[in-house]
């Protein structure tokens, strides 16, 4: 077994017993020994063929040693026959390892390397990989289709524009018949791809015919941006168009992503109008711009909102109130230390469990027979909806058994009461009398539970929930102060108990929250929306000492969109209107006091 013989198709080397009787370098050139060095056969005079202990020979393709330790010695044992060659003595060691620096004799070498079997493998592979895979054809044609149906959509919608504008009818008593079939048949000797669009009908039926009539038929409109990375890095604005119909329906259509080469702001107005002139929109029938509070985007001087306002000084500017919630709870957090420790625990213990494919599985083997809610990862952007993440740690607490003191006590009665405001500020059709009723609802609830009686009742009902799940709190060790802290308002507070601890971390909470709600939900804009919408409910009811009903007040909002003189005219009976349906349709409405109400009694 220790005899070494390699076999290939122009080379049969035969051993005997007697290694002595061998002499390779006399028997075979340098080039004979690198080709018999990459056979992973042997034949011996009996015909016996086995394979070699070297890696060399074991490889399941061309060896190619990648430094010198890769090949054995050649001097030792059972290898002294030699054909496992130095690696520095091939001839493609310098174009596959080392590096080539003969550039004296470069062009022989090149000319002899060209012809090797190495590099006619590589030539080979590199042209295999620049071939188009597979599905590349089938991707492209389907690319082509969609394209190819867009052009088509877009024609059909000119034409349509093109009958509303005139005031003609779409379709006739026979469909075929129609003014829009027959325009586009019209069409089909400038595009012959018309015909098999007319065939198939999949965009021609009366309900999307007349969704895109009512979609033309949109004017004003608010634009609501927000800008993300996506997973390879590359910045892309989603761009929403806000639209209200004529019985005052408000429809949210997301246009698109939009890759950025910049987020200057003069790059992002740019995109946004090159977005508008795209879909055939005004500028100028622009209401409202909705975005973040970054400076690029709400600034006063130079950013997108100021750009666009001098463009439409009626594009009002109303910053996200969902958005604007989230950031009361991010300040919520970097002022208050226990509820920043709240989350870090809660954020590394969830991490911990779920990228973990052993402690998962023990976890969900655990929960198995309990049926107990999956653990939930901390949503990195979206605050509010972070309680759900605590409250599935809470319930599975006795399973992961890790000390959590303060998520309970912190996290419901904030972070669940912000959730559920969320989710009413998201809605579409919200107005914003709506939106601030939401926070003074928010603001009243958290000022309720602002009591010594309440905490006491909550702390109580906590350290009953954990006295079967983890020890008594404690106080923390306190820490010797600085010489420069002593006598100053950063030195630590020394308390007494851990009740009286968990006190102050309570009101400093509550504290901390209504004061980031009352900061981020004083918009310049508020004032105004606010008198426009006391003012409509206001002519609804028609008190005459309502003081609500001045038009000088909001005549900066009514400018170029309503007939002042003719509103005044119908002041005096917009509530016998009002009434009157209220009386048809017995309502019982005694008195109107949202913007909904008297949108519902203006569609009856």
């Amino acid at each position: 077994a220790n005899n070494h013989a390699v076999s290939s198709d122009n080379l049969s080397i035969n051993f005997t017993d007697d290694e002595e009787n061998v002499n390779p370098a006399k028997e075979r050139s340098p080039s004979e020994l690198i080709e018999a060095s990459t056979s992973t056969t042997i034949t011996t005079e009996n015909g016996t063929q086995f394979k070699c202990e070297l890696l060399c020979c074991t490889y399941y393709g061309r060896y190619v040693p990648e430094k010198q330790s890769d090949l054995k010695s050649t001097n030792d044992g059972p290898h002294q026959s030699g054909y496992h060659p130095q690696a520095n003595k091939m001839s493609d060691y310098s174009f596959t390892v080392r590096g080539f620096n003969n550039w004296k004799n470069g062009l022989a070498k090149f000319e002899k390397h060209e012809k090797s079997v190495r590099h006619i493998d590589c030539v080979y592979l590199v042209q295999q990989q620049r071939k188009p895979p597979v599905v590349a054809p089938i991707s492209s044609a389907h690319q082509h289709q969609q394209a190819q149906r867009r052009r088509m959509l877009l024609i059909q919608v000119k034409l349509i524009k093109f009958l509303l504008r005139q005031g003609l009818a779409l379709r006739g008593h026979i469909e075929e018949e129609g003014n829009l079939i027959q325009l586009l048949k019209s069409k089909q000797d400038n595009v012959n791809e018309l015909s098999s669009w007319i065939n198939e009908g999949n965009y021609l039926s009366h309900d999307i015919i007349n969704e895109i009539c009512e979609i033309i038929s949109l004017t004003i409109i608010r634009l609501i941006c927000d800008e993300a990375t996506d997973e390879s890095g590359v910045a892309q604005l989603c761009f929403t168009i806000r639209s209200v119909e004529d019985q005052f329906i408000v429809h949210e259509d997301v246009i698109g992503l939009y890759q950025l080469t910049s987020q200057s702001a003069e790059h992002i107005t740019e995109v946004i109008l090159d977005i508008l002139i795209r879909c055939g929109l005004d500028i100028k029938l622009c209401r409202g711009q909705g975005f973040d509070s970054a400076s690029t985007m709400s600034g006063h001087l130079f950013s997108v909102t100021a750009r666009i306002k001098n463009l439409n000084s009626k594009a009002y500017y109303v910053h996200c109130n969902a958005h604007s919630l989230d950031l009361a709870l991010q300040d919520l957090t970097r002022e208050s230390p226990p509820m920043t420790s709240t989350l870090d625990i809660t954020n590394e213990i969830v991490n911990f469990m779920k990228k973990s494919p052993k402690c998962l599985h023990l976890l969900d083997k655990l929960t198995e027979s309990n049926y107990c809610p999956n653990l939930k990862l901390l949503c990195p952007t979206r605050w509010m909806v972070r309680a759900s993440s605590m409250d599935s740690l809470v319930v599975n607490y006795d399973f992961v058994k890790i000390s959590l003191d303060e998520i309970s006590a912190e996290g419901h009665l904030v972070f669940c009461a912000t959730e559920e405001v969320s989710c009413s500020l998201q809605r579409i059709d919200i107005c914003l009398q709506d939106v601030l009723c939401a926070i003074k609802s928010l603001t009243k609830y958290l000022e309720r539970i602002k009591c010594v009686d309440y905490f006491k009742r909550f702390y109580e009902s906590i350290l009953k929930e954990a006295e079967s799940l983890t020890d008594e709190p404690v106080l923390p060790r306190i820490r010797k102060p600085s010489s420069k802290l002593v006598d100053t308002k950063r030195a630590p507070t020394v308390y007494q108990s851990p009740n009286e601890m968990f006190q102050q971390h309570y009101f400093d909470v509550v504290n901390k929250v209504l004061y980031a709600l009352d900061f981020r939900f004083q918009q310049s804009v508020f004032p105004l929306l606010c008198k426009v919408e006391k003012f409509i409910i206001a002519a609804a009811n028609r008190t005459k000492e309502d003081d609500n009903l001045n038009i000088e007040s909001i005549v900066e909002f009514l400018n170029d969109d309503i007939d002042i003189p003719h509103l005044k005219c119908e002041l005096n009976l917009l509530s016998d209107y009002f009434a009157a349906i209220n009386w048809e349709n017995n309502s019982g409405l005694k008195k109107i006091s949202k913007i909904q109400t008297v949108c519902d009694l203006l569609n009856v």
